[in-house]
């Protein structure tokens, strides 16, 4: 069997049904579905159920709850294919994306296949492509260097089940950032890494998804994320070989993506500053890194936090919009009632 597709679920009765259709109605058939329920409190159960009664190829595992990363570690015990798919409940999959990955992976027999997604509303509408800008072939093979300076969504990659079991890996449980903690350790122990690039992953943008999340004490798990990337690869003596790229994950996921988080919940200084006091403490010479002094300017605002302009940052990125929000609906009000 070449594919394990290894669907975690909690209470996601809203988007279950497209999520596992979507992998059902594959052009392709050498794969199996593993579906971890962790404690579903809807009818995320009954849905599934229903696909239990029609559709063989799917296994239904249920569990207490162990969050998103101690699900996939259940599917991926349990799997039985040559390479890994997972796929978050609430999102899905193009639909011929299995066949287009099985044949790169048969033909190039890389451990790993990253590849672009869709970034799309609740209703399914196409907001933006997310695609690796630095690679204009179709499929590229990349270094472990250069796969660390891509997003360590597991969503976006297929990995070869062999990392994980071979080299004793699995996700933390009930931690936030479960996949930067969990993605470059198993790129550690690659032989080949590809990129396809090619939007084969729907991604749907929801207001109470992790991403969107407003629970700020949480945040700084992502401190510990990292923190398993850099004992990770002290252990296997390639810090210093990876240190720019550890460098530059530590800027932009702690400092930089998470300034983002904080202050669209808020003008939360002092939050925001506990994790840029750790960035700084962490590698004092930050700013000389590499990848930093190419992506200074490049990088929307990042200026402006290293220079402490948090207001402006929080103007644009959080309260602007909100006041434009107000100004539209004041005036489609307004306009509604003359």
């Amino acid at each position: 069997m070449l594919f394990s597709i290894i669907i975690p679920v909690y209470n996601t009765e809203k988007y279950l049904k497209t999520c596992v259709q979507s992998v059902i109605d594959q052009n392709y058939s050498d794969y199996e579905i593993i579906i971890v329920d962790d404690g579903s409190s809807d009818r995320s159960p009954q849905i599934l159920n229903e696909f239990l009664e029609s559709f063989c190829f799917i296994q239904v595992i249920r569990q207490e709850n162990k969050g998103l990363g101690g699900a996939r570690n259940t599917g991926i015990l349990h799997a039985k294919g040559k390479y890994l798919v997972f796929l978050d409940s609430d999102d899905y999959l193009a639909p011929n994306m299995l066949q287009i990955c099985a044949e790169y992976l048969t033909h190039y027999e890389v451990d790993i296949l990253a590849f672009d997604c869709f970034r799309v509303t609740e209703d399914g509408d196409i907001i933006e492509i997310i695609s690796n800008s630095n690679y204009t072939n179709i499929f590229t093979i990349i270094s472990n260097k250069q796969f660390l300076l891509f997003e360590p969504s597991c969503c976006t990659k297929i990995f070869k089940s062999s990392l994980f079991v071979d080299n004793g890996i699995l996700f933390p449980e009930k931690k936030w950032y479960e996949d930067l903690a969990t993605t470059f350790k198993l790129s550690l122990n690659c032989s080949k890494i590809s990129y396809l690039k090619v939007p084969l992953y729907y991604y749907v943008q929801q207001n109470n998804s992790i991403t969107h999340s407003k629970k700020i004490i949480r945040m700084y798990e992502i401190i510990e994320a990292l923190e398993e990337n850099i004992d990770y690869y002290q252990q296997h003596d390639c810090f210093e070989a990876y240190y720019d790229e550890l460098v530059w994950n530590c800027i932009l996921h702690v400092f930089y993506y998470s300034a983002f988080r904080i202050f669209s919940a808020g003008y939360h200084v002092n939050a925001f500053n506990k994790l840029r006091k750790y960035c700084f403490n962490r590698f004092p010479k930050l700013t000389q890194n590499i990848y930093f002094q190419k992506y200074y300017t490049s990088k929307y605002m990042l200026q402006d936090l290293i220079q402490k302009k948090y207001f402006k940052f929080y103007f644009r990125i959080s309260l602007l919009p909100r006041l434009y929000n107000a100004y539209k609906k004041f005036f489609a009000r307004k306009w509604f009632t003359l």
